[in-house]
């Protein structure tokens, strides 16, 4: 649902430095692998996927909704 990743991404905005925010968007906005996310920024693909699972733990505590179509456990868009 765009309004709710809308949402999610101006929460982040407001608690988050700018690259956490660039990772939200390239991994939910435009659904690129955690790869080629670590590839753009230059960083190591533990640090995206760090990053991935400190975003989800923060937006669900926020929230207390789990978006099944963008949180999967396997990480993998239904």
């Amino acid at each position: 649902d765009k309004e709710l990743i809308t949402n999610m991404r101006y929460t982040i905005e407001k608690k988050f430095k700018a690259q956490y925010l660039h990772i939200f968007k390239f991994r939910f906005e435009y659904e690129m692998r955690y790869e080629e996310i670590a590839d753009i920024l230059r960083i190591p693909c533990g640090t995206v996927k760090n990053i991935i699972h400190r975003l989800r733990k923060f937006l669900s505590d926020k929230t207390n909704i789990i978006h099944p179509p963008i949180f999967t456990k396997t990480n993998e868009r239904i």
